[in-house]
């Protein structure tokens, strides 16, 4: 006797012998959230568009101000920070691989221990550290940079 794997849909009789399996009928299923989720979308963006409108904003102003020397000047020192950022990230993270992967257990624990520091702290605590460093060095003097 031979076993034979039933492989009918659930509630659908078996083909007879000889004759090819019957075709699954696939229903949609129905996603009325998403539906919701749309038109929640959609009402949102449209009141909130309509409140533009309505403001008493002086859109004559934008363009200038927009252009306004305050304002390019501080999106060159946006650019600058980030660029100067992501170039030091990359290179402390370079070092600090190298560092952890060393065989020197001084360095590796030194890389471990700083990784570890900053994996672990959540950034608001960081910014927080970072920015009460000043109540402890308020003189930043880095030779070619001092700042009071």
């Amino acid at each position: 006797m031979t076993d034979t794997i039933d492989t009918c849909p659930a509630g659908a009789a078996p083909a007879p012998a000889g004759l090819p399996p019957q075709a699954i009928k696939a229903v949609p299923v129905r996603h009325p959230g998403r539906w919701a989720a749309g038109t929640a979308v959609i009402t949102l963006a449209a009141l909130l568009g309509h409140a533009f409108s309505q403001g008493d904003v002086r859109w004559a102003t934008v363009p200038e101000k927009l252009l306004d020397a305050g304002v390019l000047g501080g999106l060159w020192h946006t650019v600058l920070i980030s660029v100067a950022s992501m170039a030091l990230g990359l290179a402390l993270g370079v070092l600090l691989a190298v560092m952890r992967l060393s065989k020197n257990p001084v360095t590796s624990t030194i890389a471990w221990f700083y990784i570890w520091v900053f994996r672990g702290t959540p950034v608001y605590v960081q910014l927080l550290i970072w920015f009460n460093l000043a109540l402890i060095f308020p003189i930043l003097n880095l030779g070619f940079y001092k700042d009071e």
